[in-house]
């Protein structure tokens, strides 16, 4: 039994691991093939929540992207002081780390060929072929069963193999999407700070250049003099004087 469980781990080293803490090791070649099926069928679904996984990260970076456009739009195109240095320096650091966002999302999104069992009339066709090379032999219902299970257990062996592969390539990439998201995000809700900072600083400059030019703005002359009073010899004349009469 002993000799049987090493030559077991030497054979297949990759499910060495899991059958030993599931607590035993399938010796016949029916429990391995019962055995990869269920590791077959457990990839295909582990596929699944990756790819339903990348519904996340797709919503966060539509948002960011609105939040970038925005910081653009009134973004300062003068390096004119530390904090439109700041603002810049945030802004590109997160416009990098988001194209390396799409980057890993389109490798973990394509790049993957999974593999299938074949569909069951090929399977069928391929017993029927197994029964008309070894109808001729003797044995040949011992031999058709025993090579059409081994052509299941293969089946099932080699699919879940290369399909664990691509998953795992999708959920390493997918982490990659999400840090590179993370960074994105933090660079994009730092750079906010530079550039309220930069608006106010110019709207304080622009507000104190107006002040100083509606001061400095040309005073109209002085108005013209007053005229005097009217120097008269004699007396005063009435206020009211009576109009002379006209002669006819």
């Amino acid at each position: 039994m002993l000799f049987a469980e090493q030559n077991q781990s030497q054979l297949f080293p990759q499910f060495k691991r899991a059958l030993y803490f599931a607590g035993s090791i399938p010796l016949n070649s029916s429990e391995r093939s019962k055995f990869y099926e269920k590791q077959y069928n457990q990839e295909l679904d582990r596929k699944e929540k990756i790819n339903a996984r990348l519904n996340l990260p797709l919503a966060i970076s539509v948002a960011l992207i609105g939040l970038l456009s925005y910081l653009i739009k009134s973004a300062p195109l003068e390096l004119n002081s530390n904090w439109s240095y700041l603002f810049w320096l945030l802004f590109l650091s997160s416009i990098t780390s988001i194209f390396f966002a799409f980057y890993y999302f389109r490798q973990c999104w394509f790049g993957h060929t999974d593999q299938l069992i074949p569909t069951a009339d090929v399977i069928e066709n391929y017993y029927v072929s197994l029964l008309n090379h070894y109808s001729k032999y003797p044995n040949s219902s011992k031999n058709i069963e025993n090579e059409f299970k081994e052509f299941i257990k293969n089946s099932f062996m080699n699919y879940a193999t290369t399909n664990a592969t691509n998953n795992d390539k999708r959920s390493f990439k997918l982490y990659k999407t999400t840090v590179s998201l993370t960074f994105s995000l933090v660079f994009a809700f730092f750079s906010l700070i530079p550039h309220t900072l930069h608006n106010l600083n110019v709207n304080t400059e622009n507000q104190t250049k107006d002040s100083l030019s509606m001061s400095n703005q040309k005073q109209p002359p002085p108005p013209p003099a007053a005229p005097g009073p009217r120097s008269v010899k004699g007396q005063v004349p009435p206020k009211n004087p009576q109009p002379k009469p006209t002669q006819r």
